[in-house]
């Protein structure tokens, strides 16, 4: 079968793409649509010269950065539009195909795809070095999905119950395939005739999330998603969910408004009970304000000016405010 592939990129970050590039190739992808989210000046001109020399490489150039949601929309369409594919495998610009992952990709697509109407299925490559969900996925059987009730994923009950899972994690591979709810962008594998059906990326997210909304869709359509253990990629730069995002000065404002907005936004379609929502809502914020005792003594105007902001964000989100409105 054959596959394509579409990587976004933004920033100085062609080193990495051009792992990532290079490795997508060896694994037989047979073309990639790259998106450059308005790259740095340096990271374009050393892009335009891998393109230049690869007839297997589309370069797409947005001259401002529209967020992952409006990268990969642009990419998705453009497959659509102008590409005769049967799958695509997207990749973020920092997570490298280790040996054999599409390989195993299509394997288990084999053995799980039916040819029954709504029976197609969208499989995820695995990145429990740095996913914990994924690690947990594979070793307990957690299925990654939304809470009923949580707010910015958190949820008392649950919390807990997934604290003792995570105190028995092992590293036996007891679910090799696993299924799953929802998933990312990088590692998904999508077939043409399911990215008809379901639709882009909904470009009003702007960044994070997205992919959560977009992989949420699935369900609505009777179509079954599986994380693949066999198909491994390597995470090769530190995700912004590493460090204190709230109140760290190494966490930038708009990335923590729109990771805040954006989930909240996607939990409001998971409320069954405004009292337990509301509950998970103000043990979260208890919870973080203690926690964040430190940075107020620390950097007391850094402190006042997140507190705005996620305020600002958890009202845009539980009121549908979508859009760049950072």
């Amino acid at each position: 079968m054959k596959v394509v592939s579409v990587i976004v990129t933004y920033g100085n970050r062609f080193k990495l793409l051009k792992q990532v590039v290079f490795s997508a190739l060896e694994e037989g992808v047979a073309q990639i649509v790259v998106v450059d989210n308005a790259s740095v000046e340096e990271s374009r001109k050393e892009l335009d010269q891998l393109i230049a020399v690869d007839p297997r490489l589309t370069l797409i150039r947005h001259s401002k950065n529209r967020g992952s949601a409006g990268g990969y929309h642009s990419g998705l369409s453009y497959v659509l539009e102008n590409l005769q594919t049967d799958l695509i495998w997207m990749l973020d610009d920092d997570n490298t195909p280790q040996k054999n992952a599409l390989k195993k990709l299509l394997i288990a697509r084999d053995l799980l795809y039916s040819e029954d109407i709504n029976a197609d299925v969208v499989l995820y490559s695995y990145r429990g070095d740095i996913w914990l969900d994924d690690k947990l996925a594979v070793s307990n059987g957690l299925i990654k999905g939304y809470s009923p009730n949580n707010f910015m994923g958190f949820n008392l009950f649950s919390n807990l119950k997934n604290k003792l899972i995570k105190n028995k994690i092992t590293q036996d591979i007891n679910y090799p395939i696993v299924k799953s709810e929802l998933g990312p962008y990088g590692g998904m594998l999508i077939s043409f005739s399911t990215l008809k059906r379901v639709g882009l990326p909904n470009k009003d997210f702007y960044l994070y999330a997205d992919d959560h909304e977009f992989s949420l869709r699935f369900s609505k359509y009777g179509i079954k998603q599986y994380l693949v253990y066999q198909s491994r990629l390597k995470d090769i730069d530190v995700s912004f969910s590493g460090g204190n995002r709230f109140f760290g000065s190494e966490s930038s404002d708009f990335k923590l408004f729109y990771s805040i907005r954006n989930h909240i936004y996607i939990s409001q379609k998971f409320i069954d009970s405004v009292f337990v929502y509301r509950f998970n809502k103000f043990t979260f914020f208890s919870l973080t304000f203690i926690k964040s005792i430190p940075f107020l003594i620390k950097n007391p105007n850094l402190y006042f000016s997140r507190i705005k902001i996620i305020f600002t964000a958890t009202s845009d989100g539980e009121n549908g405010r979508l859009g760049e409105t950072f």
